[in-house]
């Protein structure tokens, strides 16, 4: 661990006690990481002022059946059968150290430094160590009219250093004002956050109102609640797929944020199970819709300035298996209908050393409106 004074040194260990809660049974994972199984009522999430008196909420109140049709037909996500489980009440929380929270607030700060100043018309500035991006955005501008995304996107097995991260995720944002309120949910190649180079769920959220800024990745900090026993921020995902290998259809994730009508909650939704991973409380994110919605993926360099691969690290060439895609990318509007983006609605905007290709609808029902995006990574600035 990084030398640190003793006032900050106790701070953490005060804040690794607060949010490791006494467990009501523990699991050690392959990567040697440890899941606590916390009383639902009881986690970390819930000890956010905000959230003082919030009742948790085990499932969506409501959700129309286009969502259960976006996903009817796709195969279960990779290794489910394998997947350890909490007891019923209870929900999987990655045991916290310092270590933990010196990495996560590292990586939240800048990243929130490069998402504050990103929307439809002003790219975000990137600096050495700090995050690079590939997107495409579908905005209204001083509107707010989104109440979710979601697509498939494929995940390839990269090399990845211990403090650099690959992540690709869907996310959605709302810029207005000089307010900023921004969740994300995707998969993440980091060895320093997931004690492996496997591709992990991550969620993200971050506010800056009236100049208070908060927020994370994962559950480092109080904000997220957690609901399904399996799934949860941090959970093992897939090693990737092969860079041309003769599969169909390649390993992929669904996923999709979505604003529950009659809660106010944000949602992130996994799997044709309808895997209701958990939720930001509108206690938290008291936002009516979004302006923006968006695909894509990022990297971080980490201390050397070099980015890694994104995507299968390869750029578009128009084969199926050689860059990661998006498919079947879709807003959700009031009444959570599914919509396909309208060419209008997208801008895009990349780093230098990855490209996106191929963005448009396609035609095709499985492939829905679609691109591919990528590259090996580099010096981006």
């Amino acid at each position: 661990m990084r030398s640190i004074s003793e006032e900050n040194d106790s701070e953490l260990e005060r804040e690794v006690q607060r949010l490791n809660k006494t467990p009501k049974k523990t699991f050690q994972l392959e990567n040697g990481q440890i899941i606590d199984c916390i009383d639902i009522d009881k986690q970390p999430s819930l000890d956010h002022p905000s959230l003082k008196n919030h009742v948790v909420q085990r499932k969506p109140l409501s959700y129309p059946k286009e969502i259960k049709k976006l996903f009817a037909k796709e195969k279960p996500l990779p290794k489910a059968s394998r997947r350890k489980s909490c007891p019923h009440g209870t929900v999987p929380i990655k045991r916290t150290t310092k270590d933990d929270l010196l990495m996560a607030r590292k990586f939240s700060n800048d990243f929130r430094k490069t998402q504050s100043n990103a929307d439809a018309t002003a790219p975000p500035t990137n600096h050495v160590n700090k995050h690079h991006l590939c997107v495409v955005n579908a905005y209204t501008k001083y509107t707010q009219t989104y109440h979710g995304v979601s697509g498939y996107f494929s995940m390839y097995n990269i090399s990845v250093t211990k403090d650099q991260a690959s992540a690709t995720n869907v996310w959605v944002t709302n810029n207005i004002y000089q307010e900023v309120v921004y969740m994300a949910a995707g998969s993440m190649v980091s060895p320093s956050f997931n004690n492996d180079s496997n591709h992990h769920l991550f969620v993200y959220w971050t506010t800056q109102i009236k100049g208070f800024r908060e927020g994370c990745f994962n559950t480092y900090c109080p904000g997220f609640v957690q609901i399904d026993t399996k799934y949860h921020p941090g959970s093992f995902l897939t090693t990737g797929n092969n860079y041309g290998v003769n599969i169909y259809p390649l390993d992929e994730i669904p996923i999709m944020i979505f604003q529950e009508e009659l809660s106010g909650h944000w949602w992130v939704m996994l799997s044709n199970q309808l895997k209701f991973v958990g939720y930001w409380p509108k206690d938290l994110v008291d936002i009516d819709g979004a302006s923006n919605v968006g695909w894509g993926a990022f990297t971080y360099p980490g201390t050397t300035g070099v980015s890694p691969p994104m995507g299968s690290g390869y750029k578009p060439d128009h084969v199926y298996n050689h860059a990661a895609y998006f498919r079947d990318m879709k807003y959700l509007k009031k009444e959570l209908e599914p919509q396909i983006p309208a060419d209008t609605e997208l801008e895009t905007y990349l780093d230098p050393c990855y490209a996106i290709d191929d963005l448009h609808y396609s035609g095709s029902q499985y492939w829905g409106y679609d691109f591919f995006f990528g590259g090996p990574g580099g010096s981006c600035n």
